[in-house]
C-alpha cells in the first residue's frame, strides 16, 4: 500500500450516528469502493476537517476502510 497515492478527495464522509461516521474510500484508478464505520473521531478530525491532512492519517483511514469493508 506504500506506493498508492492517497488524497483527501478519495474519501467521502457521512454522519451515521452519534460518534460514528461512515467513511467510503473510492479508488481513483479502478473506481472500486470500500466503506467502514469509524468511531475514532480524532482520526476523522485529522482527515475530514483538516485543510492539509497528513499522509499517515489518510493511509490509516484507507487501511481501516479496506479491512472493515461491509
Amino acid at each position: 500500500m506504500a506506493s498508492i497515492k492517497v488524497s483527501q478527495v478519495d474519501f467521502s464522509f457521512q454522519y451515521a450516528n452519534y460518534g460514528i461516521w461512515k467513511v467510503t474510500y473510492t479508488s481513483p484508478n479502478t473506481g472500486e469502493k470500500w466503506s467502514a464505520g469509524i468511531t475514532d473521531l480524532e482520526l476523522i478530525e485529522k482527515t475530514r476537517d483538516a485543510r492539509f491532512p497528513k499522509d499517515k492519517d489518510l493511509r490509516k483511514l484507507l487501511k481501516i476502510c479496506k479491512t472493515n469493508d461491509k
